[in-house]
């Protein structure tokens, strides 16, 4: 089941990724990062498209075959909630 909205728009809480810009700034398909990372075409394309989220040895997997830093390649989420600092 794909995690995505009737509109077909990503859910507001998934994970900002990078992951096509980096892919298309190296200019390879979904096709030659599949081949490269050993990642299929389909987890790529649903992680680009914020239909899922990445395993985390998915994650090391395509940073390493991006050659990027996996935090460049998926930022950790930023943290929600109270502001607990005193005034």
């Amino acid at each position: 089941m794909l995690s995505a909205t009737d509109t077909g728009q990503p859910k507001e809480e998934s994970t900002l990724n990078y992951l096509r810009d980096y892919r298309v700034k190296r200019l390879m398909t979904q096709k030659e990062l599949a081949k490269v990372s050993g990642v299929s075409q389909v987890t790529i394309s649903f992680a680009e498209n914020q239909l899922s989220e990445p395993m985390e040895l998915t994650k090391e997997k395509l940073a390493r075959a991006l050659k990027i830093d996996r935090e460049k390649l998926f930022p950790p989420p930023k943290k929600q909630g109270k502001n607990t600092a005193a005034a």
